[in-house]
């Protein structure tokens, strides 16, 4: 089911893997052990800062830092870079990579995780992954700041 779920909607694969996950725990009455919960979390905790920086810069950034009014081909990904400069379209890239990578070690894949199972996870955290997360959630944070600054510097309406 969370192989199948994950595939339905491409935006948003991991929640709906873990969300099936958990309906799979639900429906066997199993109770995953804490070290998988805290896995579970921090890895979707990973895929919330990197959906994120997904939906904010490209998705929906277009519209809030070029501005809704800008003309169709300045509402992308360029459009933002060349607003914000290209140091920021680095720094995106960047951790989206970074947090993509630590996504496949934790989930298996990149994109459609393979790792949620009824009452657990397929496979213990590696040492080079639980590594990889410490570097990397120092990194997370300051980007989500960054972000906040870059958001309320372009939205006047957040700049309050």
């Amino acid at each position: 089911m969370p192989q199948i779920t994950a595939r339905i909607y491409g935006v948003c694969p991991t929640a709906h893997h873990m969300a099936s996950t958990k309906a799979l725990d639900d429906l066997y009455k199993v109770e995953p052990p804490e070290p998988a919960k805290k896995i579970r979390e921090m890895f979707y905790n990973i895929f919330m800062v990197e959906g994120h920086a997904l939906h904010f810069y490209i998705l929906a950034g277009p519209d809030f830092i070029v501005g809704p009014r800008a003309p169709k081909e300045e509402r992308n990904f360029v459009g933002i870079i060349k607003k914000v400069g290209t140091e920021v379209g680095l720094r995106v890239i960047q951790m989206r990579k970074k947090l993509r990578k630590l996504m496949e070690m934790i989930g298996g894949r990149r994109i459609h995780s393979v790792f949620g199972l009824p009452g657990g996870i397929s496979k213990p955290l590696s040492e080079e992954a639980v590594e990889t997360a410490k570097k990397f959630s120092e990194e997370a944070v300051q980007f989500t700041e960054f972000t906040c600054k870059i958001f309320k510097g372009t939205w006047p309406r957040f700049s309050q």
